[in-house]
């Protein structure tokens, strides 16, 4: 084994020196590596900051609209920086260039934004949202096509669509709900059954009857719902049109929507809850 080459040492030793000569990172081969060494620590702290902002929206979101709107600026900002950074930054992760990379700065924010969406509504148009997702994912895959060189292989191009996917979905689902200024219906459902799941962490689900245009079935909630409740008991649902027309609800005491005690299907409309739940 030991006469064997690593492949990947000489591929990235044959890109150091085209660096060496690349005019983007200086006039001098000593300028153009001192150059290298400054934008690796630029990218570290773009990852960091991304990181940090990312722990924000995903693990404590308060201000909700403000922990949002940081990572979408976050996803933003990393692609401009890489633009104007004219080759000196990459959004791949090849091993085997030089180059630093800002694929965590830019993926931490899009994975925080789809599971902040997945976590703050129950949405009930699940095809809509996906097919409003795929069509960031495209966007953002052209975009990459004709911006960044080295996601123009098919495995690249896959690559971007796919993290385009993700912060669609984020970006898309809170766009829908936090921009939706309309009155919510209310449908009352009967809880008929309820379980708890233990893993890794414990999980709380009540299952519910037919409520307005759903059948029913299981619901995750917060410990402090659940134990509110026992099956027979009865709970409202506020049913939003999406802003995207993207269909979503929450669950919610009756007593904190008007009229909570009329039937489901001539329940007046009550506003819309805030986003922190």
């Amino acid at each position: 084994m030991a006469g064997l080459k690593d492949l990947d040492a000489a591929d990235y030793q044959a890109a150091l020196e085209a660096l060496k000569q690349n005019d983007t990172f200086g006039a001098t081969p000593e300028e153009r590596l001192a150059t290298l060494a400054t934008e690796k620590r630029l990218v570290l702290i773009a990852t960091i900051i991304a990181c940090v902002v990312a722990a924000w929206g995903l693990l404590w979101p308060h201000p909700h609209e403000w922990a949002v709107g940081a990572n979408v600026a976050a996803f933003a900002l990393v692609i401009v920086a890489t633009v104007l950074k004219q080759g000196r930054w990459r959004l791949d992760a090849q091993k085997n260039d030089p180059r630093p990379t800002a694929a965590i700065a830019l993926w931490a924010p899009a994975v925080a934004l789809a599971a902040r969406a997945i976590f703050d509504e129950e949405t009930f148009d699940w095809l809509a949202w996906l097919g409003w997702a795929a069509a960031v994912g495209v966007a953002v895959a052209l975009g990459a096509n004709a911006l960044f060189a080295e996601l123009r292989k098919p495995a690249g191009l896959i690559l971007t669509g796919i993290l385009g996917a993700v912060f669609g979905l984020g970006a898309i689902g809170e766009a829908n709900a936090s921009l939706d200024t309309a009155q919510a219906q209310v449908f009352q459902a009967q809880i008929i059954d309820q379980y708890e799941s233990h893993g890794r962490s414990t999980s709380y689900d009540l299952v519910l009857g037919p409520w307005g245009p759903s059948r029913g079935g299981s619901q995750s909630v917060s410990y402090e719902m659940y134990a509110a409740h026992r099956a027979g008991d009865t709970i409202c649902i506020g049913f939003h049109p999406g802003a995207l027309h993207i269909r979503w609800y929450v669950l919610q005491e009756c007593a904190a929507a008007t009229q909570a005690d009329k039937p489901a299907d001539t329940a007046e409309p009550f506003d819309k809850p805030p986003a922190d739940k």
